[in-house]
């Protein structure tokens, strides 16, 4: 347009000046100073228009570049409309006098004004006009007041706004002041309704409270319980002390009931062997002597005396018996393992039942009341076998093994739930068990047993000849005396 406005315009002055040369100065016809052929005038009419078009075209140059300027900044700020429009936070600008400028949906929303209720108000007097305990909040103190005054950002994570209906708002907000050269023209403040959030706290702060509440409760019962726990444990740990006391002066006095029955054992077998056995010896002397000077016609006589003699031989025997199960191989001098051996051919043809043995001269590593023991704790298991097993074949070995003295007794005989018998009830566990168990323990070694029902039972003595009291030359057969 602008174009055809700058050709118009140079014809115009084209036939204006052809006007002029055949009017005012009267060189011709207008139609021949308009057809001209002057180079003169050509050239000055020429150059007339042609600046008249450059002029046009400049022109209009200019005005499509001021259109696409104006158009870029009406594309900016639809732009910037949308930002402000879309943003989920509250954003509004207010000028150097502290009047709002411009606001955002989102801040209105928030407020509860309209944008034309907003425009051109203060900020501080519609907005932020008081704490958030209703106090007044003076210009001097507002943060806002502060950016625009001091070209500052001002950051604060918790304060409040207040809406039309004068309620407060939580909010978190940041006012960064708009400077233009060196002047401060005003201020953008962008906020966050933080509701949700206060409110959320709060909730944590009241179930903390009451967490710590629960906690203090529970502490206190806890406290509580441990003392009470404190106070039962160490009741229990008296009560094991006093136990383990208990048990171990029991375990000295069956040591001490064991010892003095092994005397004691050994002082009747003495007596018996001594005064009942020479008494029956001196009795069958003079029975014999008084046989020898009866007449041959007192035959009734005479076998009354042989049968009084039989009587005392089988007394005798029956002494014998008894002075070697009460003190074993006292007056014979034997070794352990002979006197093991004659212990198990004893009961063998006592009880019938066939035994295999595997008795190794062990008597250099042990001392007589290891021995003593050893010889106990056999007989107590042959015992055993006699009365429950119902075995009719064992085997006995004894060796050394290592640094070890094993004694092996087993039966095939019924067996035994030995779990069973174990949790058994004081006299109802039986003495026999328990007393070569304490023997085991008072000689040093461990005492196993292991039994099935229907696979007979197997008892292991495992005794540490260090712990044996033994040496490496052979000690005394005999028993303790």
């Amino acid at each position: 347009m602008i174009l055809i406005v700058a050709l118009i315009f140079a014809v115009a002055y084209w036939f204006i000046e052809s006007a002029i040369d055949a009017y005012l100065f009267h060189r011709g016809t207008l139609l021949g100073m308009v057809l001209t052929q002057d180079p003169y005038e050509y050239f000055v009419r020429i150059s007339g228009a042609g600046f008249i078009l450059t002029i046009g075209i400049l022109a209009q140059h200019m005005v499509k570049r001021i259109q696409r300027t104006e158009e870029q900044v009406k594309r900016f700020q639809r732009h910037n409309e949308l930002i402000l429009n879309s943003a989920g936070e509250g954003i509004l600008g207010i000028d150097q006098e502290g009047k709002i400028a411009f606001i955002n949906p989102a801040a209105t929303a928030v407020s509860g004004y309209g944008p034309d209720e907003l425009a051109g108000r203060s900020f501080h007097d519609l907005l932020h006009y008081a704490h958030a305990d209703g106090s007044p909040l003076s210009r001097e103190d507002c943060p806002v007041y502060h950016s625009l005054r001091d070209g500052t950002i001002q950051r604060m994570p918790d304060d409040v706004f207040w809406n039309k209906e004068g309620k407060s708002i939580p909010v978190e907000y940041v006012a960064t002041p708009i400077i233009e050269g060196a002047k401060i023209t005003g201020a953008v403040i962008v906020f966050m309704d933080i509701s949700d959030r206060k409110q959320a706290e709060e909730e944590i702060r009241r179930y903390r409270e009451h967490l710590e509440k629960l906690v203090a409760e529970r502490t206190g019962e806890l406290t509580r319980a441990n003392v009470q726990l404190r106070e039962e444990i160490e009741d229990r740990k008296r009560a094991e002390q006093a136990l383990m006391e208990s048990g171990e002066k029991l375990r000295s006095l069956t040591s001490q009931l064991m010892s003095v029955q092994e005397r004691e054992r050994s002082r009747i077998s003495a007596e018996l062997h001594d005064e009942l056995g020479q008494a029956l010896m001196v009795l069958k002397m003079d029975i014999s002597v008084l046989q020898d000077k009866l007449r041959k016609d007192q035959v009734k006589l005479r076998k009354d005396c042989s049968r009084l003699l039989s009587y005392i031989d089988d007394t005798v025997e029956n002494v014998r018996r008894l002075c070697w199960d009460l003190g074993p191989y006292l007056a014979e001098g034997l070794s352990l393992p002979a006197s093991l051996e004659y212990l198990i051919n004893e009961m063998c043809k006592k009880h019938n039942f066939s035994c295999s043995l595997n008795l190794q001269e062990i008597d250099a590593w042990l001392s007589v009341e290891t021995q003593t023991k050893i010889y106990r704790i056999l007989q107590e298991s042959l015992t055993n076998i006699a009365k429950h097993a119902g075995a009719g074949q064992i085997s006995v070995t004894l060796k050394r093994d290592g640094g070890s003295l094993i004694l092996e007794v087993a039966d095939q005989g019924q067996g035994f739930n030995l779990e069973e018998v174990s949790t058994r009830p004081g006299p109802a566990r039986g003495l026999g068990l328990t007393a070569m168990m304490e023997r085991a323990r008072q000689a040093g070694g461990s005492l196993d047993v292991s039994s099935e029902i229907g696979q007979g039972t197997k008892i292991v003595l495992t005794l540490p000849l260090a712990a044996a009291g033994g040496d490496e030359s052979p000690v005394a057969s005999n028993l303790e005396p």
